[in-house]
Protein backbone atom coordinates (compact mmCIF):
# COMPACT_ATOMS: atom_id res chain seq x y z
CA UNK A 1 0.00 0.00 0.00
CA UNK A 2 1.42 3.36 -1.01
CA UNK A 3 1.62 6.01 1.69
CA UNK A 4 0.05 9.43 1.37
CA UNK A 5 2.75 12.03 0.54
CA UNK A 6 3.48 14.51 3.31
CA UNK A 7 4.73 18.08 3.10
CA UNK A 8 8.49 18.53 2.88
CA UNK A 9 10.21 19.20 6.22
CA UNK A 10 12.14 22.20 4.82
CA UNK A 11 10.65 25.48 6.08
CA UNK A 12 8.69 27.20 3.32
CA UNK A 13 8.89 24.32 0.82
CA UNK A 14 5.56 23.46 -0.78
CA UNK A 15 6.70 20.16 -2.32
CA UNK A 16 5.75 16.75 -1.01
CA UNK A 17 8.07 14.15 0.47
CA UNK A 18 7.56 10.94 -1.49
CA UNK A 19 9.61 9.03 1.06
CA UNK A 20 11.28 10.13 4.26
CA UNK A 21 11.06 13.62 5.70
CA UNK A 22 12.13 15.84 2.77
CA UNK A 23 11.11 16.24 -0.88
CA UNK A 24 13.59 15.14 -3.56
CA UNK A 25 15.06 18.65 -3.81
CA UNK A 26 15.86 18.85 -0.08
CA UNK A 27 16.98 15.28 0.65
CA UNK A 28 20.13 15.40 2.80
CA UNK A 29 23.28 14.00 1.24
CA UNK A 30 25.05 11.52 3.46
CA UNK A 31 28.77 12.17 3.28
CA UNK A 32 30.04 10.06 6.16
CA UNK A 33 30.18 6.37 6.89
CA UNK A 34 29.39 6.53 10.58
CA UNK A 35 27.21 3.87 12.23
CA UNK A 36 23.46 4.30 12.37
CA UNK A 37 21.83 6.15 15.27
CA UNK A 38 21.04 3.02 17.27
CA UNK A 39 24.67 1.93 17.21
CA UNK A 40 25.76 5.41 18.32
CA UNK A 41 23.65 5.18 21.50
CA UNK A 42 20.37 6.67 20.30
CA UNK A 43 18.11 3.69 20.99
CA UNK A 44 14.76 3.38 22.78
CA UNK A 45 15.92 5.00 26.01
CA UNK A 46 17.12 8.09 24.11
CA UNK A 47 13.93 8.20 22.01
CA UNK A 48 11.75 8.24 25.14
CA UNK A 49 13.95 10.87 26.79
CA UNK A 50 14.02 13.09 23.68
CA UNK A 51 10.24 12.86 23.30
CA UNK A 52 9.82 14.06 26.90
CA UNK A 53 12.39 16.84 26.39
CA UNK A 54 10.61 18.07 23.23
CA UNK A 55 7.31 18.22 25.12
CA UNK A 56 8.97 20.35 27.80
CA UNK A 57 10.75 22.55 25.19
CA UNK A 58 8.29 22.84 22.27
CA UNK A 59 9.99 25.82 20.55
CA UNK A 60 13.35 25.96 18.76
CA UNK A 61 15.89 27.94 20.82
CA UNK A 62 17.18 29.69 17.70
CA UNK A 63 14.25 30.53 15.41
CA UNK A 64 11.00 29.92 17.29
CA UNK A 65 9.64 27.13 15.06
CA UNK A 66 8.49 23.84 16.57
CA UNK A 67 11.19 21.67 18.16
CA UNK A 68 12.04 18.63 16.07
CA UNK A 69 15.53 17.70 17.29
CA UNK A 70 17.22 17.47 20.68
CA UNK A 71 20.80 18.63 20.05
CA UNK A 72 23.81 17.87 22.23
CA UNK A 73 25.75 21.11 22.81
CA UNK A 74 28.91 19.16 23.63
CA UNK A 75 28.91 16.11 21.30
CA UNK A 76 28.96 12.70 22.94
CA UNK A 77 32.21 11.77 21.20
CA UNK A 78 33.81 14.86 22.76
CA UNK A 79 32.74 13.96 26.30
CA UNK A 80 29.24 15.44 26.40
CA UNK A 81 26.69 13.71 28.62
CA UNK A 82 23.79 12.17 26.71
CA UNK A 83 21.04 12.64 29.30
CA UNK A 84 22.29 15.85 30.95
CA UNK A 85 19.67 18.53 30.26
CA UNK A 86 22.39 21.18 30.61
CA UNK A 87 24.02 19.67 27.51
CA UNK A 88 20.84 19.74 25.42
CA UNK A 89 19.27 22.30 23.12
CA UNK A 90 15.82 22.17 21.50
CA UNK A 91 16.11 22.88 17.76
CA UNK A 92 13.99 22.67 14.63
CA UNK A 93 15.43 20.40 11.94
CA UNK A 94 16.61 23.31 9.76
CA UNK A 95 18.53 25.01 12.59
CA UNK A 96 20.10 21.66 13.51
CA UNK A 97 21.19 21.04 9.91
CA UNK A 98 22.53 24.60 9.66
CA UNK A 99 24.49 24.13 12.90
CA UNK A 100 26.19 21.06 11.47
CA UNK A 101 26.81 22.70 8.08
CA UNK A 102 24.34 20.51 6.21
CA UNK A 103 21.68 23.13 5.37
CA UNK A 104 20.79 23.64 1.73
Amino acid sequence: MKRTPKSCGKHGCRNYAEQGYYCNEHQPVRVDNRPDANHRGYGNRWSDFARMYKRQHPVCNRCGYATQVVHHVVPLDEGGEQFDEGNLEALCRECHERHHGRAK
